[in-house]
């Protein structure tokens, strides 16, 4: 079973599926078989790292749907299930590994509420489907909503690992706090007590006075947790919202290019400890 990461804020606007779509790329280096899945409604990883998202017939909602609503340790369950993940699952080849997706859409939203009359398994049964998904990877990378709500909370608790990016704002900074003081002890009461807090990464950084401020609070609040490396906010990585693709094939050799190659390093031997 692959090495798990969720990438988590409660609040948006921190570039958090940036990040998810960047490393995807990176971290191949070190994992040559990576699942990006896609639990963000906004759907912007998706959107991101595959030129057809909207053609994709089968997406994570339909995955939840069956999973939830049906046993997957039955034979014959398993088997439609094993081809539905097979249908949504898009593969995408580079030099150095591979890059595979499930994605989502706007749809995730009505899924999330046919999924309540499911109250007393649902939260399992998505950890269990996060799980069964991931067997075949190296590495799987879960891009998650930025609140505080089922999908996060199912996603946290299913990994062995938790990245925080966070902007220099108190209000970002906030919403770290609250994935890392809400989720993270519940999960290790109840469910995973082997999840670990991987990093806060620095994602928009620019070199303001006020920047410069925010950062020393980040330093006292996060402290070892925080990464040596931080994202620089760059043009380049503006313009994948529109070119859509990472960073070393739009951008290679540039600020942004060193950045990614820096953090996906750290991040790297972190796990390996």
């Amino acid at each position: 079973m692959g090495i798990k990461i969720a990438l988590s804020n409660h609040k948006g606007g921190v570039g958090k599926s940036t990040i998810v779509i960047n490393l995807s790329s990176y971290l191949l280096k070190y994992y040559k078989k990576i699942l990006v899945i896609d639990f963000d409604p906004q759907a912007n990883t998706t959107w991101a790292l595959c030129e057809y998202a909207s053609e994709i017939r089968y997406k994570i909602e339909d995955i939840l749907r069956f999973g939830v609503s049906n046993d997957t340790d039955n034979d014959k369950v398993a088997e439609k299930f094993e081809e539905l993940v097979r249908q949504a699952t898009v593969d995408m080849f580079r030099d150095n590994g591979q890059i595979s997706l499930i994605g989502s859409s706007l749809a995730l939203s009505q899924t999330k509420l046919e999924l309540a009359r499911y109250e007393s398994v649902v939260y399992f049964r998505i950890i269990d489907i996060i799980r069964k998904v991931s067997n075949n990877y190296d590495l799987v990378l879960i891009d998650t909503p930025p609140s505080i709500e089922m999908l996060t909370a199912a996603a946290v608790t299913a990994s062995d690992y938790i990245i925080m990016p966070i902007t220099l704002d108190l209000l970002a900074m906030n919403g770290a706090m609250d994935i890392k003081q809400v989720i993270v002890p519940t999960a290790h009461k109840y469910y995973n007590p082997d999840l670990k807090v991987l990093g806060v990464v620095i994602n928009k950084w620019s070199k303001t006075n006020v920047a410069r401020s925010t950062k020393e609070i980040a330093k006292k609040t996060f402290g070892s947790e925080l990464f040596k490396t931080e994202i620089t906010r760059s043009v380049k990585i503006g313009e994948l919202a529109t070119t859509r693709g990472t960073v070393d094939y739009r951008s290679p050799k540039t600020k942004s290019d060193v950045e990614f190659i820096a953090l996906a390093e750290e991040i790297y031997k972190r796990i390996k400890g």
